[in-house]
């Protein structure tokens, strides 16, 4: 899983299917927005699986962001 926290979320989404991950979905990490409209508003805050977990490609996986 590559690191990717701290960056845009847009971007973000297409380095973890770069890297051969088959699916990629955002979630908030903020309590105050349920849902995610606009990925270049948001930096990712975390992930699931972790930065630097080897996991199958066909994990699905989570990315945690977060907006002000």
């Amino acid at each position: 899983m590559p690191d990717i926290v701290g960056q845009n979320a847009f971007p973000a989404k297409y380095a973890v299917l770069n890297a051969g991950f088959q699916q990629a979905e955002y979630a908030s990490a903020n309590p105050k927005y349920k849902s995610i409209w606009e990925p270049k508003n948001w930096t990712v805050a975390s992930t699931d699986p972790r930065p630097g977990c080897k996991v199958p490609s066909s994990y699905s996986v989570t990315i945690y962001a977060w907006k002000d």
